[in-house]
């Protein structure tokens, strides 16, 4: 919804006299046109024999605003965007036809900075770029809390996979030490748990199956593997732990409590908003009456609101009492089965172009097998 004033309308002007911004009539080098006259500029009044004088008209500024119902409190809502009254109604004559192109990409630009990951300056009421290397991730949770939840992912993640490299590192450096898998194995397997141990290097020293439990743990060792295996696999399950832990704090306590955060914080939509369950499957006994839900239920929210008493003041005419209703229908999978229609129709086509290409090659028994 915008409250902005019409822009005033521009005089009848011939088609004939008329060249636009971008058209090559508008460079002061091209001085002739069709009739001997130059070439005027789209945004310049043109008035000719056949036209009648317009009535003077001044141009108003004109503001957008978004009528949302939230109030201006948080970082990450903007200000009504001032667009300049060159960009829609007729001005003076300028030069070189650039006016517009300054007024069109001053609002582009303006916008750009309002929609973007900007900081608002509220005394200048200017915006700046946020810094790759500052901006923390409560500052970006301003703009989704989902943005913010994926950063500290990330975060948390990499510190947990470092912490679980170091707990690998002593199994990785013994399982390199060893000669078990033999001198022809290449770096996987000889950093792996199947090389560790000492059996020489071309297995002498594991003649019997029975000497393998009793290996010694590396080449120059008096120390038994079983003797550290203990400790080994524990280092793994404590990973594991960790990782697991992790996940379990991550889903069950960290996003709870950063939504819970970001909503006390921050000014949404959700914070006017009502979640209302239960209402009825269809709505009166006539696909007229139904196809008129969304308007009943909004009409039925406004009498509602409309009874109870106003806590500040009386309401402001002009602002919605209900802005917006969305309903989430179940269409009983619907779409989904619509969806596996189309696949198999596409399924079908594509069989029966199969069977016509096999006539055509003379296979008729595949052919024939097909179609069954």
């Amino acid at each position: 919804m915008a409250d902005s004033s019409d822009p005033p309308e521009a005089p009848n002007v011939d088609d004939d006299v008329i060249c636009s911004s971008w058209s090559e009539g508008c460079d002061n080098n091209n001085n002739d046109s069709a009739d001997g006259q130059a070439p005027i500029a789209i945004d310049q009044p043109v008035l000719t024999e056949a036209s009648n004088p317009p009535a003077v008209q001044q141009p108003q500024p004109q503001t957008i605003v978004v009528v949302s119902g939230l109030p201006a409190v948080s970082p990450a809502q903007v200000a009504p965007i001032n667009v300049s009254p060159t960009v829609y109604a007729a001005s003076p004559p300028v030069e070189n036809c650039k006016e517009v192109t300054r007024a069109d990409a001053a609002v582009a630009k303006r916008h750009l900075m309002v929609t973007s990951c900007t900081s608002r300056d509220r005394e200048t009421d200017s915006y700046a770029w946020r810094s790759i290397w500052k901006t923390s991730r409560t500052e970006m949770g301003e703009f989704g809390v989902g943005i913010q939840l994926y950063f500290d992912f990330l975060l948390y993640l990499g510190v947990v996979l470092l912490v679980m490299a170091f707990m690998a590192t002593p199994l990785l450096h013994k399982a390199a030490q060893g000669d078990l898998a033999g001198v022809g194995a290449n770096v996987m397997v000889r950093t792996s748990i199947g090389n560790i141990g000492e059996c020489g290097k071309f297995g002498e020293l594991c003649t019997d199956v029975t000497y393998v439990p009793y290996r010694r743990l590396n080449p120059g060792s008096d120390v038994l593997l079983r003797e550290r295996t203990p400790l080994y696999g524990g280092l793994d399950a404590t990973a594991m732990v960790v990782l697991l832990s992790f996940a379990l704090v991550f889903y069950a306590i960290h996003i709870k409590r950063v939504v819970r955060q970001q909503d006390e914080d921050n000014i949404t939509p959700s914070d006017f908003s009502v979640h209302v369950m239960g209402l009825p499957r269809r709505l009166g006994t006539t696909p007229e009456e139904h196809h008129q839900y969304v308007a009943r239920l909004k009409e039925h929210f406004e009498r509602l609101i409309e009874d109870m008493p106003a806590e500040d003041g009386e309401r402001d005419p002009d602002q919605p009492i209900v802005c917006e209703v969305a309903l989430a229908r179940d269409y009983g999978g619907a779409v989904r089965n619509f969806l596996g229609q189309g696949k198999l129709y596409v399924r079908k086509h594509e069989m029966a172009a199969q069977v016509t290409a096999l006539y055509a090659e003379g296979k008729t028994k595949k052919a024939r097998k097909l179609e069954k």
